[in-house]
Order: structure tokens, then sequence, then C-alpha cells
């Protein structure tokens, strides 16, 4: 078992344990998907090592689904009713868009890279307008003892990071220069357990009421 799988799976367990305070929030669905997280991360080495092949169609449909979640996410803590419009209609032009790409451009069997980068921007985007509402706020309570600011800030940094690697992807594989994967590896695992530590904080600080964000 790798450090981002213990990451992830510690995480999970610590979304069920804290479910009884997450469920009447926007995160009760956390368990589920860490849950299917979990499983995506735990079959795909699985997959490549048992059959010999890429496990690339598997992230070419669990990635896209991430990113609508976690816009799903950010329409549920927003405030405003522009941000909120956003992140909504953000759901069903990615999935175009991500469809489009996969069938005609970079193709299924290709990761889809363009698309990602795209996910990563707008995320990193959402969380800006996150923490613009949340300093705008007049909340007496501590950031850190905010769920959605844990959630955020981790949202934020995975994706910052992903940005600089899905930038240059395609370059990188064609100029086989990340052939093995260890630059992806170095920055991906790692930011995978600041994302995942980020979340086991927010559960753990998560309180019995029907939005821990933004007062």
């Amino acid at each position: 078992m790798t450090s981002y799988q213990i990451a992830e799976s510690a995480s999970f367990i610590i979304s069920l344990v804290c479910y009884d305070k997450l469920r009447h929030t926007p995160y009760k669905w956390f368990p589920w998907f860490l849950g299917i997280t979990v499983l995506v991360e735990f079959y795909g080495p699985y997959y490549t090592r048992r059959y010999h092949a890429s496990n690339v169609w598997l992230y070419n449909i669990f990635t896209p689904l991430e990113i609508i979640f976690y816009a799903w996410i950010f329409h549920s803590i927003y405030r405003g009713r522009i941000v909120r419009k956003l992140s909504l209609g953000f759901i069903p032009a990615y999935i175009i868009a991500v469809t489009i790409n996969e069938a005609f451009i970079q193709g299924f069997g290709t990761f889809h890279s363009y698309t990602m980068l795209v996910g990563d921007f707008f995320v990193v985007l959402f969380s800006c307008c996150y923490f613009y509402e949340l300093l705008k706020s007049n909340t007496q309570q501590s950031f850190l003892s905010i769920t959605a600011f844990w959630i955020v800030t981790g949202l934020f940094f995975f994706y910052l990071g992903n940005i600089f690697y899905d930038l240059y992807w395609d370059y990188l594989l064609q100029n086989n220069l990340d052939n093995r994967r260890k630059i992806f590896n170095l920055i991906n695992n790692n930011l995978i357990l600041l994302l995942y530590a980020c979340f086991s904080i927010g559960f753990i600080c998560s309180k019995k009421a029907p939005l821990a964000s933004v007062s």
C-alpha cells in the first residue's frame, strides 16, 4: 500500500467516523465519494499489474466525475448568487467538453489532459471565489474551525500544483521526459497527501449544523 493510498483510506475512514456531523451538511456525500476514490486508486494499479495494460480509461472516467463533484460542493457552500450559478453552470459545460475531447480530440485511450487542465483551472478559480467570500463575511468563527476552509484549502493547493504538470503533460510524454511518471508521481503523490490531510482535518472540525462555512 502506497502513502497516497493510506492517506485516501484514512480520510475515508475519518469521514465515516464523522458522518453523524456531516449528514446534514453539504459534505454528507464525501464518504460515498471517498469510498469510490479508494476503490479506483486500488483497482487502477491492480488492473495494470494483472492485465499488463494501461488504466488510463479508468481515470478518463473518474477524474471528470471528481471535478464535477467538487463543482457541486462549491455550489453548495457558496453564498453569492453569481458564483453559485457559475459553479452550477460549469457542470453541464464540463461534461460536454470532456465528451467532445475524449470522443473526437484526444480520444478515450489517451489521458484527457486538455479537459483536465480546464478542470484544474476552474477548481482553483472556485477556491479563490470561496476565499474571497470568506474574507468578506462577518463570521467571528476561526477559519481553522471551518470545514469548508480545510476542504477548499486542500483543493486549491492540489489543483494549483496539478496545473503546472498538466500544462506540460503532452510535451513531457512526447519528448520521453517522464515515461516512467517519476515527475508526475513526485508532484501528485505529495499533493494527494496534503489534499486528504486537509479533508480529514475538515471532517474532524465539522459541527452538527446545516452549513459550517461562511456566516
